[in-house]
């Protein structure tokens, strides 16, 4: 299997590390505004992994349902021209990589992350290359499902360590953006309707990634943290576009977006309220807000101790806003958000949900109340 190769760097490389990442997340999150084919995007994608990482060399790999095996979508010409990769790609896929065979077949098939020292060691490796020692494959995810891996390759021995896997995973969470946007595409075109507006839908929720990745940049001084917060909320995105494709691209009611974005605590996290249907464009804007509450509430909040509860209720009444409070019944929190998501959520909820939230916090809690104008107004 064609991988990445990567380089080795100096100490003083290495301090510039988390810059180099943040360059490399931004750019990759602009392509992904402009964007929206599959193998356009993976190939640009790897190639900013090459120039502002230090990577030679790229791997993309989507899984086909039909026959669930692995595809290369884009490969590395490794400085040997387009041709070469054509030629690759018909090396890689003359070999069949289905899931749950190799290790690039077991991360596809698991939706797990597999970072090899030696591949030589590990029984699930399936020869391609003499040359290759170490592997680093992350999946593909959306929601639940593994839609593809992101695998990586070196002949150095124990070449990847748990900074590559962080940068990989950030990427893999943009690819499966792409990914979501293509079945959503699918499914409209399958229905028979192929109307702009449902394209611009798209590409305005694809627009949003550029934003919330300066949120996440601006606000994490710490590689690790940056990687993490972007592939948390690029995930959060990516489960918003697979409820909409299951629903056909149709207006989705509140308590399907908040057990779909919420906390999973089974009968810890209740949800109140009565049918509300949140209009098309409002609903990954409003998927966000759930999960930035529900992250919140999971890392640092009520569900952070075996005890504590959390839930939703709401109240709508026609021609008002719609009120929503988000409760927590455990340990005190003072409210201190190094990580950004106050000032996302706030964003959100005033740009695009034409609302607010009170935040609040109490000794036994918190209790924020929101507010949104969900009428269907596209201005």
């Amino acid at each position: 299997m064609v991988g990445i190769a990567k380089s080795r760097t100096t100490p003083a490389e290495n301090t510039r590390s988390g810059d180099s990442f943040a360059t490399a997340t931004r750019a990759i999150a602009r392509c992904l505004e402009r964007q929206s084919e599959l193998h356009g995007f993976a190939q640009t994608a790897l190639n900013i992994m090459e120039a502002e990482l230090g990577y030679e060399f790229g791997a993309v790999l989507v899984i086909r349902p039909e026959s669930r095996r692995l595809e290369p979508v884009a490969l590395s010409e490794q400085g040997r021209g387009p041709d070469f990769v054509e030629q690759d790609r018909a090396y890689v896929s003359g070999h069949g990589i289905d899931c749950g065979s190799g290790i690039t077949g077991w991360v596809g098939a698991s939706g797990r992350v597999a970072r090899v020292g030696d591949v030589r060691r590990d029984r699930r490796y399936r020869p391609m290359r003499s040359s290759v020692r170490a592997e680093l494959c992350v999946p593909i995810r959306a929601a639940a499902r593994s839609l593809g891996v992101l695998n990586v390759e070196s002949p150095e021995p124990n070449a990847f360590d748990e900074g590559d896997e962080r940068r990989l995973t950030a990427v893999a969470a943009q690819l499966a953006l792409i990914l979501q946007t293509r079945a959503i595409r699918a499914t409209v075109d399958r229905g028979g309707d192929t109307s702009r507006e449902v394209d611009h839908r798209l590409r305005n929720s694809l627009a949003a990634v550029g934003a919330l990745v300066d949120v996440c940049l601006h606000t994490h001084a710490a590689e690790a943290q940056r990687a993490a917060s972007i592939t948390r909320r690029l995930h959060a995105l990516t489960v918003v576009h697979d409820l909409l494709t299951r629903r056909r691209w149709q207006p989705i009611d509140l308590h399907e977006l908040v057990r779909s974005l919420g906390p999973a605590a089974g009968d810890r996290f209740f949800v109140q309220g009565p049918p509300v249907t949140i209009p098309l464009r409002q609903v990954p804007a409003f998927g966000l807000v759930i999960h930035e509450l529900a992250s919140n509430c999971r890392r640092h909040g009520a569900l952070r101790v075996p005890w504590g509860e959390a839930g939703v209720r709401w109240r709508a009444e026609a021609g008002e806003p719609c009120r929503v409070q988000w409760i927590e019944r455990g340990p005190r929190i003072d409210g201190t958000d190094p990580g950004g998501g106050t000032s996302l959520t706030n964003g959100l909820m005033r740009s695009e949900l034409r609302g607010g939230i009170a935040w609040g916090y109490r000794p036994d809690g918190v209790h924020h109340e929101l507010w949104a104008d969900l009428d269907d107004d596209e201005r």
